[in-house]
């Protein structure tokens, strides 16, 4: 009874429920919501539902997925979406609310900077008392004509105050090295940008920044590494308050760049026509048009400049030139003359520089150079005046190709004042005699019988004894001769400088007062062509005191000159051993009668002073050259040689360097033949002995030195002890042997393990390596290497690091070895491996894989392999041949080598 009592009820009430309509409308009404919060880091969303009357939902995130939870959390990629909430309860109402969420994730700060970008986290740290913020800029305009965001640095003027900030991306500087940004500035002040948090050292670079405005800045980079954080300092050690701003950092390939000249000076005192700015009017042209022009070559070592004078000489007038004149006259006593730097695409052509004085055209001086390095190259010519010059010229007149009918154009540069100067004197050395050289006139010298003896000529710098004898007949045209004291038996050198208008015989030497010539004299046969003489002579039968230096013209008619004479006791003081006193290898800076001239060019500066530092290759007390160096790219001097190096035999030239600075050292030789260089790593221990290896048979007259060669070191260096050998042979040197072969000990008929490394089980490559008498694969010889390989062994041979500094990047290299294959069982493998090494720590050698041997087994037979090297080879080349077994146990392998060597490719 009670079920269907329940039954009656549940149906009565349902009745009831069903018909009571106006009840609907009572019920709470369903109201869907929510709000969010995101975190802008990372995208995540937090749902926060704000729905009335429901007890169900439904969300829809509009990126394809969903949930029925009622606070959901979600994350988000950037972008924007549309949000959807079903809201309802459980009698079947609902509502629906929808919303749109953006969604903005930070992108890490990376190179190009340009504060544009809403999603990049410019995060930028400041310290010394700069702050920073992103503001409009202010100044559209210059090099930022663009309406966009920068960034604002306000500097309170605190030494070293700035900015910095770390990049997602680091910079890489293997390829692209230069930084470029625009900076806004209304003061001019230097701006500094350091690279931190590195592969390598921290490296700076700072450029001038002039106060116009908006300029983009360049910043060079010569390092390889890669860094993640970027300082930049306004003004860096100064003390600059102001506003500046910095926009668009970006990161480029260095390109090729002229250098900006700093200053130019066109007075007569400290003259310096840099063509920083354009001289105009003060270059007078006749028939020889100037005008200012743009460096046709700027990429050289002599003359990187922006901005230049051409001259283009009419092929009308023989006598085309330009002038320059001046409110004063020039002033020599603390100078050497005057230098300048020359293009054409002409060849041997004559460049004269003639000073005259405007009140007295009659009162003038001149010197001709002839250009050597050929067309379309800078070369700098050097117009040497004495001293003695000084205060007669306020004009300058210089001629191309005087006296011809030539058309063509010739650019000039630097054109200026040049070296410490000869103060009026001479630091020539003439031993026992008294003014050998002449530039104090003819005393004490004795000049006999002649006609119209003029004993003194000077041309520039240069003062000599000359006669031009017009009357035949004297039985001895002209004597020339200087009371000494001598010892008997004594032997002594005697050196000058001696030329003439013809071929033609001399007598020099030491003879009598009274002119006696039968003692110890010497004919010498000159010719028109100034050449430096040297005779030892031994002191005997003279029977007097007053014994006299001699020089007798002979009976001929006609112009005899002599120069520089000296006279040493042999061994004793003075220049010790040099006997030919003329600039010449090897180079010493220890003989006082040489003129150690060294041209100095892009800042540097030099001059011959005592060793500072006696230690290391250089202990022992002696004359060295200074080099001071300020910081320039291409820093260095020449030495023009009296007697060309010939590199037919000896191709190696070794010198003593003194640094405390790591620097590359760049020794280049230029004359008849095309230019050669090679560059050597110092590694500023103090005085250290560099090899430079040539591959050249050529000669050459200039010795061009470079420290730090494109890097702009700045430092104090000394060098000396510049001489000419025998190029040694590879196993760690940097040349190849007299037959090419950079390979030491290649035949291994030294019997031991002389330039090689052998790796076996003693090195954990297991096997057997070292040399052996078993086999031979030479003619006469006796041993070989012998390499045996077992069940997971790699043993092998190796000669490293040869050839550097000799060696060049991309050079084709031919290697060459003799096998014999005792035995190649199961899988045994021969590779023959070459390595280019870099001198940088820690880079990574280039592996160059040349192959296996020829396999023909019981019979020597001959490999030939070729590879080229990599861009790297500053720490030469390496060979390794392995035997190589792998995990088979029967595995063998028993190989011998010989004759292995590594030259350039013909």
């Amino acid at each position: 009874m009670s079920r269907l009592f329940s039954f009656l009820f549940l149906a009565v009430s349902a009745v009831t429920f069903l018909g009571c309509e106006e009840d609907d409308a009572e019920l709470p009404e369903v109201t869907a919501g929510f709000t969010y919060t995101v975190n802008e880091d990372t995208g995540s969303v937090t749902f926060i539902n704000t729905s009335e009357n429901a007890s169900k939902y439904t969300w829809d995130f509009g990126d394809g997925r969903s949930t029925t939870e009622i606070n959901p959390i979600r994350a988000f990629g950037t972008g924007e979406y549309s949000v959807k909430l079903t809201a309802s309860n459980i009698a079947g109402a609902s509502d629906v609310f929808e919303d749109v969420i953006i969604i903005d994730i930070p992108l890490p700060l990376n190179l190009p900077v340009t504060f544009d970008d809403p999603n990049v986290n410019y995060e930028v740290a400041t310290f010394g008392g700069t702050s920073f913020s992103i503001v409009d800029n202010p100044d559209v305009s210059g090099t930022n004509d663009k309406t966009s965001q920068v960034g604002e640095i306000v500097n309170a003027g605190v030494a070293f105050e700035g900015i910095s900030f770390d990049v997602g991306m680091p910079v890489d500087l293997t390829s692209e090295k230069t930084i470029t940004m625009n900076f806004w500035s209304q003061v001019a002040v230097p701006v500094l940008l350091k690279l931190e948090d590195g592969t390598g050292a921290d490296v700076e670079v700072s450029t001038m920044h002039n106060g116009g405005g908006w300029e983009l800045l360049e910043f060079d980079f010569d390092s390889s590494n890669s860094y993640s954080r970027i300082t930049i300092f306004t003004d860096g050690p100064g003390t600059t308050a102001g506003t500046f701003y910095v926009d668009d950092i970006a990161q480029m390939d260095t390109p090729s760049r002229c250098t900006q000249e700093t200053s130019q000076n066109l007075t007569a005192d400290g003259f310096n026509m840099t063509f920083q700015n354009d001289p105009g009017a003060i270059i007078e042209s006749f028939d020889a048009q100037y005008n200012y022009a743009d460096n046709p070559d700027f990429e050289n070592e002599v003359n990187a400049s922006c901005f230049v004078g051409m001259i283009e000489r009419s092929g009308d007038a023989l006598f085309a030139n330009n002038q320059i004149v001046f409110e004063n006259a020039f002033d020599f006593s603390d100078k050497e003359g005057l230098k300048l730097n020359v293009y054409s695409s002409a060849e041997n052509y004559d460049v004269l520089v003639k000073l005259e004085n405007t009140a007295d055209p009659n009162i003038n001086t001149e010197v001709s150079r002839t250009t050597t390095v050929g067309a379309n190259e800078w070369e700098e010519l050097t117009f040497p005046f004495a001293a003695s010059e000084s205060g007669k010229y306020d004009k300058i007149i210089l001629f191309f190709e005087l006296n011809t009918n030539t058309e063509e154009t010739y650019y000039i540069d630097d054109f200026a004042l040049y070296g410490e100067g000869n103060g009026g004197g001479s630091d020539f050395d003439s031993g026992l005699l008294v003014n050998g050289d002449f530039e104090d006139g003819a005393a004490p010298w004795t000049i006999g019988v002649g006609t119209d003896p003029a004993p003194v000529t000077t041309e520039g710098d240069n003062t000599y004894y000359s006669v031009d004898v017009t009357t035949a007949g004297d039985a001895f045209a002209v004597n020339l001769s200087q009371k000494l004291e001598i010892t008997e038996g004594s032997t002594y050198i005697l050196t000058f400088d001696a030329w003439s208008d013809r071929e033609r015989a001399i007598i020099a030497g030491i003879g009598l007062s009274d002119g006696d010539f039968s003692n110890t004299t010497e004919e010498v046969a000159i010719n028109t062509e100034r050449q430096t003489y040297s005779l030892t002579l031994t002191a005997a039968n003279f029977g007097a005191e007053n014994a006299r230096v001699l020089f007798d013209s002979g009976a001929e008619v006609g112009l005899v000159n002599i120069d520089n004479v000296s006279l040493f006791p042999e061994g004793g003081t003075g220049p010790g051993d040099c006997t030919d006193f003329v600039l010449k290898l090897p180079i010493t800076f220890d003989c006082n009668n040489v003129t150690y001239t060294f041209n100095t060019f892009n800042g540097a500066s030099f001059e011959v002073v005592d060793n500072p530092v006696l230690s290391g290759a250089n202990a022992a007390a002696s004359m060295v050259g200074k080099i001071v160096n300020t910081g320039n790219q291409f820093e260095g001097g020449a030495f023009p040689l009296d007697v060309p190096v010939n590199f037919a035999t000896d191709k190696t030239i070794k010198i003593k360097v003194y640094s405390t600075l790591a620097v590359p050292v760049l020794l280049k030789f230029e004359g008849a033949g095309a230019p050669v260089e090679t560059s050597v790593a110092h590694t500023g221990t103090g005085w250290e002995e560099l090899s430079f290896n040539f591959t050249t048979s050529d000669s050459f007259t200039t010795l061009v030195l470079f420290i730090d060669g494109p890097g702009n070191t700045a430092g104090t260096f000394y060098v000396d002890d510049f001489i000419q050998t025998e190029t040694p042979g590879g196993g760690g040197g940097s040349g190849p042997g007299p037959d090419g072969n950079y390979i030491t000990n290649g035949d291994f008929e030294t019997g031991d393990e002389t330039a090689w490394l052998f790796f076996d089980s003693e090195t954990t490559n297991g096997g057997t390596s070292g040399i052996s008498d078993a086999e031979n694969n030479t003619a006469g010889g006796t041993f070989s290497a012998r390499v045996q390989s077992g069940q997971g062994n790699n043993p092998g041979i190796k000669q490293e690091r040869f050839g550097a500094g000799s060696i060049q990047p991309n050079q084709q290299l031919t290697v060459q070895l003799d096998s014999k294959i005792a035995s190649l069982q199961e899988g045994a493998v021969v590779n023959v491996l070459a390595f280019s090494e870099s001198a940088t720590e820690g880079k990574a050698a280039v592996l160059h894989n040349l192959g296996t041997i020829n396999t023909a087994a019981g019979s020597w037979n001959t490999n030939t392999y070729n590879f080229t090297t990599a861009g790297d080879v500053t720490g030469g080349v390496s060979i390794l041949l392995e035997v190589v077994c792998g995990g088979a146990e029967a595995c063998e392998g028993i190989v011998f080598f010989d004759n292995v060597s590594v030259k350039a490719t013909n």
